[in-house]
C-alpha cells in the first residue's frame, strides 16, 4: 500500500458511522435546529412582548408602501426617519437604526424585516447596541 491509501484511511475512519452522530449539513459545526432550541430560551416577559409586537408593527407599517404604486415610496422616505428613530429607541444601535433607515429608503427592500430580526437576535444574545 502507498501512503495515500493510508491518507484515504484515515479520512473515512473519521467520519460518523451512522447519521445520528453527524448533522444534516456538511460542515462543521452545523446545527439545524440550534436555533430553534435557542428559542425555547426566550424570556416572554412583558417588555419582551411588547417590544415584539412594536416591531412588528414597524415592520408592517413599512411594507403598507407596498399596497400603494407610485405614492408608496413618498410614504417611505417620510416613514424611513419615523422608522429608525423608533428602532434606536427600541434598540439603543446606531448601527441596527441605520440599517433599518436604509431599508426603508431603498426602493425594493421594505419586505425585510429589519425590527423584527433585530428582536430576535437581542433574544439570541446577540450585541446589537455597539
Amino acid at each position: 500500500r502507498n501512503d495515500n491509501d493510508k491518507q484515504t484511511r484515515k479520512t473515512f475512519t473519521k467520519m460518523p458511522r451512522n447519521r445520528n452522530q453527524s448533522n444534516s449539513f456538511n460542515f462543521p459545526g452545523a446545527n439545524y435546529l440550534g436555533i430553534f432550541k435557542s428559542l425555547f430560551h426566550i424570556k416572554w416577559t412583558f417588555w419582551n412582548i411588547l417590544k415584539l409586537i412594536m416591531s412588528i408593527i414597524i415592520d408592517l407599517v413599512g411594507g403598507i408602501s407596498y399596497l400603494f404604486p407610485g405614492v408608496g415610496e413618498t410614504i417611505d422616505v417620510v416613514w424611513a426617519p419615523i422608522s429608525a428613530g423608533l428602532v434606536y429607541w427600541l434598540y439603543g444601535s446606531p448601527l441596527v437604526a441605520f440599517a433599518n433607515l436604509a431599508e426603508e429608503f431603498f426602493p425594493m427592500t421594505d419586505f425585510i424585516p429589519t425590527a423584527t430580526i433585530a428582536w430576535i437576535a437581542t433574544q439570541l444574545g446577540w450585541r446589537v447596541n455597539r
